[in-house]
């Protein structure tokens, strides 16, 4: 492009405009790249095996996180239970959610403390 193609503009308002397209092609730069990120081990794989290897791949992946849910899961209802039974616990010996508050201190106390 020669200083011709920008009409009337200045050269302050031509170098602005310059710099809005340098910003906006670092933007697309930047998605394409995150995008180039997330299919290079796809891309791998096709290329050691065509697209069985790419699907072998997905679906160990997939397999690894449906495991990893599946004992996530199992631990919160483990410390769910364990919650739930001292919490009743607590309960059974007199404990409650209730706060009062000390007239004299001004501090929270326990209920039946």
């Amino acid at each position: 492009m020669s200083i011709e193609d920008y009409g009337d503009l200045t050269p302050a308002e031509i170098v602005d405009e310059l710099e809005a397209i340098r910003d906006d092609l670092t933007a697309d730069n930047a998605r394409l790249a995150e995008q180039v990120k997330a299919i290079e081990p796809m891309r791998m794989e096709y290329e050691r095996g065509g697209y069985d290897a790419v699907i072998v791949g997905l679906q160990a992946r997939l397999a690894a996180s449906e495991k990893t849910f599946f004992l996530e899961s199992e631990k919160a209802a483990s410390w769910r239970r364990r919650a739930e039974f001292w919490q009743r616990e607590a309960i059974k010996r007199g404990w409650s959610r209730d706060m009062t508050i000390d007239i004299e201190t001004g501090l929270e106390v326990p209920a039946n403390g």
